[in-house]
């Protein structure tokens, strides 16, 4: 079984926090038993198991709980470490028995361990581990001459294909190149998995997702070595909370009460497809997009801020409406308004060269970002700190926002020249 990126410390963000089945603890304490139910040869971590901020004290006894408990039942763990626990983890591995927990690649050295089935070398592992909590060159740069040996797996902790990461920067031609079948990471909290030239590349993502950032299904993995050589992999999806976006089509409705009852039924209706999917799930956090051309677009803010943070309850699990997005667009066609020789026809005309991507709506974007940047450089926003922005994220950040309040602007325009 294989899984990483735990940060045992930290609680999930939007849930609530008094229940503990929620927490990454448990989450751990879950995927044990699973492990155990599996019958499962070893459980692989692949680093961050512990978070920065509360690692010692929090960490150290939930680790040490499972991986004794895996030990009575013959199950090894064995463990990378990356730059949240490069240090948490050394500690275990000197508080338990050294059979039942191998840290590999300790001081930023590659190590290798055997997995033997019936006395005889099944498996080997070949793994690499932060020695401080940044390291800038890729760790492949020293990766060792092998023995020859039984079929091998290689694990490491992060960054892929980013060259000027911090957090040791992964290429996927390196890691393919390699001479192992698969690679089991860590760092990156969504999972991943593919096959490129033979090779696994596994990132098993977050065991519990910690905030919005990480949609979709979480939990541990199952990695098997087929009997033709081969590596498989396949995802038991045991986490008990969920974040997803969900899309509300509010194409021909015309009435507000239609409206609200569509978010529901959309929402209650993601619900009950997650449970199917996720029995364990307990509580999904959705961020709503309300979208289609529609004549309620002036009344969505009011529909958005009254649904924002509201529950809706299922069976086994509640869904929690996190935030309501308006992308929904009046039911104005841009063409023929754009042909008005008024405020309304220059919003519209505006409007669709934002949406074009035209000479006129570059120059727009530009002065944007420029206003923006002064205003983030201001001695007063300080404190908060520098986000460094792509330039073209930056463009596309201010498009997005000045298209949304250039409709509303059109709509308010348009919905005053009909009460006049």
């Amino acid at each position: 079984m294989c899984s990483g990126d735990l940060h045992i410390g930290r609680f999930p963000s939007d849930v609530p926090l008094t229940d503990r089945s929620l927490s990454v603890e448990a989450a751990w304490e879950r995927a044990v038993v699973l492990a155990l139910n599996e019958g499962v040869d070893a459980v692989v971590l692949t680093g961050d198991v512990a978070d920065q901020d509360n690692k010692l004290f929090e960490a150290l006894g939930p680790l040490r709980s499972g991986v004794a408990r895996l030990w009575a039942a013959g199950v090894r763990t064995i463990a990378v470490a990356g730059n949240h626990d490069y240090d948490v983890l050394r500690r275990l591995a000197g508080l338990v028995d050294a059979e039942a927990f191998t840290l590999l690649g300790t001081g930023g050295t590659w190590s290798t361990t055997l997995l033997e089935r019936d006395g005889t070398p099944a498996l080997r592992f070949v793994g690499w581990s932060f020695p401080t909590s940044h390291v800038r060159t890729s760790p492949l740069d020293t990766f060792p001459t092998l023995d020859p040996g039984p079929l091998t797996l290689g694990i490491v902790h992060g960054d892929l294909d980013q060259s000027a990461s911090a957090y040791a920067p992964l290429s996927r031609s390196a890691l393919t190149s390699a001479p192992v079948a698969g690679w089991l990471l860590g760092h990156i909290h969504k999972p991943l998995m593919e096959t490129v030239d033979g090779t696994l590349l596994l990132y098993p993502g977050s065991l519990q997702p910690l905030d919005p950032g990480e949609a979709g299904a979480h939990g541990p993995w199952i990695v098997s070595l087929e009997p033709d050589g081969t590596v498989k992999a396949s995802q038991r999806p045991e986490a008990t909370i969920r974040y997803d976006r969900v899309d509300v089509d509010l194409s021909e409705l015309d009435l507000l009460e239609d409206a609200e009852t569509a978010l529901t039924t959309t929402v209650d209706e993601h619900l009950n497809r997650l449970c199917l999917e996720q029995p364990a799930l307990r509580h999904a956090v959705v961020d709503v997009h309300l979208r289609g051309r529609t004549g309620l677009f002036s009344s969505l803010p009011d529909l958005a801020e009254s649904a924002t943070g509201q529950s809706v309850p299922g069976t086994s699990a509640e869904a929690l409406i996190r935030r309501v997005h308006v992308d929904a667009r009046p039911a104005h066609d841009l063409e023929q308004v754009a042909l008005r020789n008024d405020p309304a026809g220059a919003s519209a005309a505006l409007l669709l060269s934002l949406q074009a991507d035209d000479e006129t709506a570059r120059d727009l974007l530009d002065q944007a970002v420029r206003t923006v940047r002064s205003v983030d450089a201001a001695p007063a926003f300080s404190p908060l700190g520098r986000a460094v922005q792509h330039p073209e994220d930056a463009r596309e950040a201010a498009r997005a926002v000045l298209i949304e309040q250039g409709y509303r602007l059109l709509d308010g325009l348009l919905s005053q020249l009909i009460d006049d």
